[in-house]
């Protein structure tokens, strides 16, 4: 692994760099941004690799910027823009305290050239309810050096 802020990286990360909070020994946190509840339980991917993704709303926080979710799943943005560099790919994992809480995150890969704002899917397990303000620290970004044998270049960069 290496440290997506340290100078042993061509990645680059945009977010607010002067929470110091944010900065792990080795990773450094996301902040939750947006939230969306998936609306419908059908996604359809084809041999082609066209998909027909599930239908999702947008869920908005509460007056004092709270978020309030029950058990199920969420996709989330991150307020953290990437760009991953050659050589390199990423995954985001949760913080230890969601973890303890049955509150999990998952991604994808992050691969060589992607180019984009990071999120991932929470799982809220259980039957208790997470209240979560915005800009809360929710998961880490993990950066590892890895063979690239071509960037990506599908739909989900700019």
């Amino acid at each position: 692994m290496i440290h997506g802020l340290s100078k042993n990286t061509n990645s680059v990360f945009s977010f607010e760099k002067d929470d110091e909070n944010r900065i792990q020994p080795n990773a450094f946190d996301f902040k939750i941004s947006r939230v969306f509840r998936f609306k419908t339980d059908l996604f359809v991917l084809n041999e082609d690799d066209s998909k027909t993704h599930r239908q999702q709303e947008e869920v908005f926080p509460d007056e004092n910027g709270f978020w309030t979710l029950t058990e199920g799943d969420y996709n989330v943005l991150t307020d953290t823009e990437c760009k991953i560099s050659e050589g390199e790919a990423g995954f985001v994992i949760q913080r230890s305290s969601l973890n303890r809480n049955g509150i999990f995150l998952t991604s994808g890969l992050y691969d060589s050239g992607f180019d984009n704002t990071a999120g991932c899917v929470m799982h809220v397990c259980g039957n208790g309810v997470f209240k979560v303000q915005r800009g809360s620290r929710i998961g880490q970004f993990i950066l590892t050096k890895a063979e690239t044998l071509k960037l990506y270049n599908g739909s989900y960069n700019r």
